[in-house]
């Protein structure tokens, strides 16, 4: 029974190879698979593939390397990973247990990138679903393709691996979620929606698919006031609005990392979990007012003109 259920999965390889030879389009192009990738042109999951002896080999040191102490699988349900800090849900297939690897890969690698940053990392246990298709994602979150996820208390709810593999993203969605449900709670909530999807873009390698955005607004006023960045940061309604605000998020952190390094901004998100005033740890961190922190940022727009 463990050798068949074994047999569901496929090489995170793979997974990454399919990835890069997408590339990092928004929706995937399946006319370009060809018959021996582990998805089909529909995106489901070729329910012929099985795994060689030396693929097997592979997942089971993946599972050793992680530390996974969790490991059961439902016919018809799907299975679950987990270890001390992680618990990663993935739903039925031949190739979904490795989907769940790879999501558990790449967390766990996020985790340890946010301890050195922070010093620190979440003690709560971390709960992330993987959704089945692309309408019961949406169905669970209320959320489009375009957002990634939904991170509500301890729980992620992710847009398929099979859709975020095929979209060239497998690399940096999972990481870039997991650092975004850091920084919240290491700062207890309190840094801005900016400082949070800015950093967790920038420390998760998300720069030139942010970057990319500007395209989609080339007539605006680039920079946007800090109110109308917060606003749309948290109602997350328009793609265009959304994304318009993302970018300007991100190019301020960009350009306070740039001039201090991410360890001070790592540092000062920490000091106010530890309830330290915002303006305190910016003199503490930066030199200088929090005040004098947010023009410092916002003066991306005069050195960059769109």
């Amino acid at each position: 029974m463990r050798g068949k259920r074994l047999g569901r999965a496929v090489l995170l390889t793979t997974i990454a190879a399919v990835a890069a030879s997408c590339g990092q389009d928004e929706t995937p192009d399946r006319r370009a698979l060809p018959d021996h990738t582990p998805f089909s042109r529909s995106g489901e999951a070729r329910e012929e593939r099985q795994l060689t002896q030396a693929e097997l080999d592979t997942l089971r040191s993946f599972k050793q390397r992680l530390r996974v102490t969790r490991d059961q699988y439902w016919d018809g349900r799907g299975g679950v990973f987990g270890n001390e800090w992680l618990t990663v849900w993935y739903p039925a297939g031949n190739l979904t247990p490795t989907h769940g690897m790879a999501v558990v890969d790449r967390v766990d690698r996020a985790r340890g990138q946010a301890r050195l940053l922070f010093g620190r990392v979440p003690g709560e246990m971390l709960t992330i679903f993987c959704s089945e298709s692309m309408e019961s994602y949406g169905e669970e979150t209320g959320r489009e393709w375009w957002q990634y996820s939904r991170i509500e208390g301890d729980k992620i709810v992710l847009q398929p691996v099979a859709t975020i593999a095929l979209r060239g993203l497998i690399e940096i969605v999972p990481a870039r979620e997991y650092y975004e449900w850091t920084i919240g709670k290491l700062s207890a909530r309190k840094a801005p929606r900016w400082v949070a999807e800015g950093f967790a873009s920038l420390i998760s390698g998300e720069r030139d698919v942010v970057e990319s955005y500007v395209t989609e607004f080339p007539g605006d006023n680039t920079l946007l006031s800090l109110g109308d960045i917060e606003k749309e940061l948290t109602r997350e309604k328009d793609r265009k609005s959304t994304r318009f605000a993302i970018f300007n998020a991100f190019r301020m952190v960009a350009r306070l990392v740039d001039a201090h390094g991410d360890v001070a901004l790592a540092g000062w998100i920490a000091d106010l979990g530890d309830g330290v005033s915002r303006d305190d740890a910016a003199r503490k961190r930066f030199g200088k007012s929090w005040d004098e922190v947010v023009l410092e940022a916002r003066a991306w727009s005069e050195e960059e003109p769109r």
